[in-house]
């Protein structure tokens, strides 16, 4: 009958603490689906809060950072020499106009005139002798010798000066020299665009 009995309590004192055991575990369950709660994410999109997702490493950053630089100065030269080069090329129609003009004279009088009104054109500008200045910064200059006939054009802020030599002239007859800055990079590669053997240094 003890025996019994304590049969009997120890049933008991398992039942308990199932009952206990199941009451927390009941609990925890609980606790983790309220922290799943659907109240917290908006719907139709990800949670608020999403751990799978990383930020970028320091690496990353860095070979972006790089690529970055690498196309910078690639791409600022470039830029510039065409800047530089779309303003040079400006310099040519009007010095063109100018020979023409020249070349007139001289099949009229024989020889060049080194003073821009006597030409049979209109060269807008401050007229100064033989040079021309306007109100963009290009200037416009002839010089006439017994050896050297050309105009030369020029223009603020331009490293590069574009010279045409007249059919008659002693030196380099009919020639196109573009003369750019020894020191300057940019100039001589406008230069050399036009064509080697027409790039003088100055």
């Amino acid at each position: 009958m003890k025996k019994q009995n304590e049969s009997i309590n120890k049933n008991h004192s398992r039942v308990f603490l199932s009952g206990i055991f199941n009451a927390c575990r009941g609990r925890v369950v609980r606790k983790q689906q309220s922290v799943e709660d659907p109240r917290l994410q908006i719907s139709g999109m990800a949670p608020l809060f999403d751990n799978s997702k990383k930020a970028f490493t320091l690496i990353e950053l860095l070979v972006v950072i790089l690529i970055i630089g690498i196309l910078t100065a690639i791409a600022i030269p470039q830029y510039q020499t065409a800047v530089q080069k779309s303003r040079y090329a400006t310099l040519m129609p009007l010095a063109k106009s100018v020979k023409n003009a020249e070349e007139a004279v001289y099949m009229e009088n024989g020889s060049y005139s080194d003073e821009i009104a006597d030409l049979s054109i209109f060269v807008p500008g401050t007229v100064d002798d033989n040079k021309v200045t306007n109100s963009d910064g290009m200037v416009i200059e002839v010089t006439s010798t017994d050896s050297h006939n050309f105009v030369k054009a020029s223009k603020t802020g331009l490293n590069n000066t574009y010279v045409m030599y007249f059919a008659k002239s002693t030196h380099f007859p009919n020639e196109i020299h573009c003369e750019a800055l020894k020191e300057n990079k940019i100039a001589k590669q406008i230069c050399l665009s036009y064509g080697p053997t027409n790039a003088t240094p100055r």
